[in-house]
């Protein structure tokens, strides 16, 4: 009985002996099968609250650029009366049209739309990218369709899992656009942030798969150890993280670079082998290396960085707009930092882009009437604080009707810009030019104090931009009328000095034969 239970006992443990192999790769291709799944669902969580971040940026940046485009045109074309806006807002959805449906920046199915509310009807204003539409479809105000700019619409704001225009499910950043009763949304279809996520997923566990079966064939030949197992493994996870589109770099707290990924390489235009004999901070730019060290000691009391924009300085000695964001993790009980950056240069490109159209004017490139005042305010704000004085001279051309009427309109922009270059290339780097609107011209002047001083100016500047233009065969030669007004002895707030020079400007046109003179007062 001994010996039968004895034998029955040898059996079943050789029985456990030989399946052990089996049971270890089970476990290995269970454990594997989890990562790979774990690690897509964390990748794809990350992307996906990145994609949100960037469409709640991009919305909030195009529907503040899309208000200072509406302002600047409102504020041209004051006193603003109904029929006037409709056609002012026509014109601004023309500019936001040309300008959206050339951005294609944030993926195949990214788009903007801008729409209102007509009655029972949700009506787009721009061309909808999808369907290439001249006069864009409306859709039904109680259909389920359209969602993100309904909302919109109704004065919400937020970022949204919604059924667009089409019926496809997207991600959408919507925000009103309340001075002028719009709604803006910036979207992307769902399948395409969960496509590539998709495929990996379906690419990770068949190689995976694979990956087990090699595993099983070289325990039962070789009964070789575990070790090459969780090398592949590692390696697996390895190419995950260098096919991120975001750039991915390991450092310790005093910022030694550990390791980083191919698009982290790429931002900064280096190699691996040289990124680990260069310190992190190295990498930043030095007017920003200070709070970069400081966002890495409030690192080590919280544990993580929220997303941030800094400067990276690349190989090339080139300044590059990042976005970061970073973690701080444990490894063999050691801390490290674990930092996410995302090249933004095109964003912050397209973002200056904007904001430089909506202060300058398109014929001139000269600063334009909203810049001119918010720079007037400035220097009035800190002469005010100084107790100084300065000059603001309000230039006018004259008898620029009766050019345009008699060459054209064509001959008028090319006598604007001639007069506005020839302002720009007698001025210093210090005196601000600036062009209010069809042929007046202002310019202030901080280094002066004296009216004789201010004489001097503006007849220099009459005499420098009087030599004739050519245009088709016909000779113009321009001239200027310049009223002079000194703060704050002609005005204290910018509406009173302006229209003290505007008044000056007027007398010098039609009272003085040298066309140029200070305010006097009346």
């Amino acid at each position: 009985m001994k010996a039968f239970r004895r034998s029955f006992s040898e059996y079943f443990a050789n029985k456990r002996i030989q399946q052990t192999p089996y049971y270890l790769i089970s476990l290995l291709t269970f454990n594997m099968i989890v990562i790979v799944t774990f690690t897509i669902i964390l990748l794809y969580t990350l992307g996906f609250n990145r994609q949100k971040d960037r469409l709640q940026e991009l919305v909030e940046t195009q529907a503040l650029m899309i208000h200072i485009v509406a302002e600047q045109e409102f504020m041209y074309h004051k006193p603003v009366t109904p029929e006037k806006r409709k056609l002012l807002s026509e014109d601004i959805i023309g500019k936001i049209s040309n300008a959206h449906y050339q951005y294609v920046g944030f993926g195949k199915t990214g788009e903007f739309t801008l729409g209102k509310r007509e009655g029972d009807q949700i009506e787009f204003l721009i061309k909808q990218r999808h369907f290439k539409m001249d006069n864009p479809k409306p859709i039904p105000w109680n259909s389920s369709l359209g969602e993100p700019m309904r909302r919109a619409l109704k004065g919400e704001k937020g970022v949204d899992i919604l059924y667009d225009y089409r019926g496809a499910v997207v991600l959408a950043a919507y925000q009103p656009i309340k001075d002028l009763g719009w709604g803006l949304v910036a979207k992307i279809d769902l399948s395409e942030i969960r496509d590539p996520y998709l495929e990996a997923a379906k690419y990770a566990i068949g190689l995976t798969l694979l990956l087990a079966f090699a595993g099983s064939l070289v325990f039962w030949y070789f009964l070789h150890p575990l070790v090459q197992d969780i090398e592949d493994s590692r390696h697996f996870n390895r190419m995950l993280i260098n096919s991120s589109s975001a750039g991915l770099a390991l450092c310790t707290l005093e910022g030694k670079i550990i390791d980083a990924n191919k698009s982290f390489l790429r931002i900064i235009a280096s190699c691996t082998k040289c990124i680990r004999n260069i310190s992190y901070f190295d990498l930043i730019a030095h007017d920003v290396v200070e709070s970069e060290k400081q966002r890495f000691h409030a690192l080590k009391l919280n544990g993580r960085i929220d997303p941030y924009e800094s400067v990276y300085i690349d190989s090339d000695k080139k300044r590059v707009p990042v976005k970061i964001s970073g973690k701080l993790i444990s490894i063999k009980g050691s801390p490290f930092v674990w930092l996410s950056v995302d090249n933004i240069t095109l964003q912050k490109a397209y973002e200056q882009r904007l904001l430089t159209d909506s202060l300058h004017d398109v014929l001139t490139e000269l600063p334009n009437r909203l810049f001119f005042n918010q720079i007037l305010n400035q220097t009035i704000e800190r002469h005010e604080r100084e107790h100084k004085s300065f000059a603001l001279f309000f230039i006018d051309l004259n008898q620029f009707k009766e050019i345009n009427d008699t060459y054209g309109h064509e001959c008028g922009d090319i006598l604007l810009k001639t007069v506005a270059q020839r302002l720009k290339e007698n001025i210093r780097s210090s005196d601000f030019v600036a062009r209010l609107g069809g042929d007046e011209f202002t310019l202030i002047i901080e280094s002066i104090t004296h009216h004789e001083e201010a004489i001097s100016i503006a007849k220099m500047l009459i005499s420098k931009t009087r030599y004739p233009i050519v245009v088709e065969n016909c000779s113009i030669a321009p001239s200027l009328s310049i009223g002079i007004a000194f703060y704050p002895e002609h005005g204290s707030d910018p509406s009173t000095l302006l229209k003290s020079a505007d008044k000056a400007m007027y007398f010098a046109k039609h009272q003085t034969s040298e066309h140029c003179t200070v305010y006097s007062g009346g």
